[in-house]
């Protein structure tokens, strides 16, 4: 089957910045539903996907379909893979799946965090085209903050420019053979630092084009964030 839009949603991280919860941080609840159920439903309903690969730690597999079955969230081109704690280990499994189960050479991949459910179509659209028209793509938002540099976290070694720094969210988005080339070409050294998919292809000499984020498009991982989000969340209903 040959597929041309992908979307890989990333699950299986725990979240040890939340705090003492019994419970991943996907699958905390907002407005009486899971995390994690959001992002999907988000994501589904845009219609701009062949298929969504939803990768998940193996521990919360029953957990996770139950959620689906209780909501009856449609299945139909859904598949889960187990993934990793590592975000790159998770890329590399979601990959590897797609590489054996269909065709994908001519493939566009977006890559969304689990936990971040304020997704709209118009961030999935925009990276969707960037990445077909560039190669490999990011969502990005201005920084408001100065920015200082320290190697020791003691002393200032540098403030650059803020004027030159962007703040990079999820999705990211890149062609599959680029993605599934950059990543067989990782040092074990360069999979130790990565914390996006756009900096695969980055360390490996691909061009990365910047467009437009979002400022509501946070990634919840404090206690902080989860108390914006019930905010966000209560003003996207209205």
């Amino acid at each position: 089957m040959k597929l041309n839009s992908i979307a890989i949603v990333l699950g299986a991280g725990f979240g040890k910045r939340m705090g003492n919860t019994t419970l991943p941080k996907q699958f905390l609840s907002l407005s009486m539903k899971p995390i994690l159920l959001i992002t999907m439903e988000r994501i589904s309903r845009a219609n701009l996907f062949d298929k969504i690969i939803l990768v998940i730690n193996s521990d919360w597999h029953e957990y996770v379909l139950q959620i689906l079955n209780n909501y009856s969230f449609n299945m139909s081109n859904i598949d889960i893979i187990f993934g990793s704690k590592e975000r790159i280990h998770s890329i590399e499994n979601a990959i590897s799946f797609l590489d054996k189960n269909y065709i994908c050479n001519d493939s566009t991949i977006v890559v969304f965090d689990a936990v971040r459910p304020f997704i709209t179509k118009k961030l999935m659209f925009d990276a969707l085209e960037s990445a077909k028209k560039f190669g490999v793509a990011v969502a990005g938002i201005p920084i408001k903050d100065t920015v200082y540099q320290s190697k020791n976290n003691q002393e200032i070694d540098c403030i650059p420019r803020r004027d030159f720094l962007i703040s990079g969210q999820a999705p990211d988005a890149c062609k599959f053979n680029i993605l599934k080339r950059s990543i067989q070409e990782l040092s074990e050294a360069e999979k130790s630092i990565v914390t996006g998919t756009a900096q695969i292809c980055f360390l490996k000499g691909y061009s990365v084009y910047v467009f437009d984020g979002d400022e509501r498009n946070i990634k919840i991982t404090t206690k902080t964030d989860y108390a914006v989000a019930k905010i966000i969340e209560r003003e996207w209903q209205e």
